[in-house]
């Protein structure tokens, strides 16, 4: 007969010989844990093999923002923590073992929820860690994936179109033409705020 163990945080706490009452009780006892308090419950087959995670944690990146200097060294910029759950949950397994800190296929993440198109550093393998109750990415399951995405239900980004109005005031010399400077315009528009990139603009002059 089957052993499923679960495991808090990494600790032993109990077997069973049934998966989805494993599951069941890893619920339960997350349930139980102090308002305020991080925890993340696993369970494993006999081999050590994660078949759920089951936790209150998200999945949080750290966004470094960096500017070179007249000596081409990165300045920092600023920081900016994101919420990555969602986005992750939407990946492959295979992507997101490959993930590594600082690299290509972390900025993707970074890019698509801070605007900042100067060099920067993106780390976010030990939340997700943290979230699956594992010590390395590599070691999270095409189940604990399916299984987090099934409890969380994520949701991919959505695009939506911001109409603003912008009043411009302009100084005009003799000769110059304002219809000209409308068309000849370039305006640009920058996000401030963590989760939301801007993907396009477009000026429409009022008649």
């Amino acid at each position: 007969m089957p052993i499923y163990s679960i495991l808090q945080d990494g600790g032993h706490y109990d077997d069973m010989n049934d998966l989805n009452n494993a599951i069941d009780l890893a619920e339960i006892l997350l349930g139980g844990v102090p308002d305020g308090e991080k925890s993340t419950f696993t369970v494993e087959n006999e081999e050590g093999h994660l078949m759920a995670a089951v936790t209150n944690r998200r999945i949080v990146g750290h966004f470094l923002k960096q500017q070179w200097d007249s000596g081409d060294n990165a300045i920092s910029m600023g920081e900016e923590d994101f919420d990555a759950t969602d986005y992750i949950l939407l990946m492959k397994p295979d992507d997101v073992r490959a993930l590594e800190d600082n690299r290509e296929t972390t900025d993707r993440i970074g890019q698509a929820h801070v605007s900042w198109d100067g060099p920067h550093q993106v780390t976010v393998q030990d939340s997700i860690c943290e979230f699956f109750g594992v010590s390395s990415v590599k070691e999270i399951t095409d189940e604990a994936m399916a299984y987090a995405k099934n409890r969380l239900d994520p949701r991919p980004a959505t695009e939506q179109t911001v109409k603003l109005s912008v009043k411009v005031t302009v100084r005009v010399v003799h000769g110059a033409s304002v219809s000209e400077f409308v068309n000849n315009l370039d305006c640009s528009v920058i996000s401030n705020t963590t989760g939301i990139t801007v993907q396009s603009t477009e000026i429409v002059a009022s008649d």
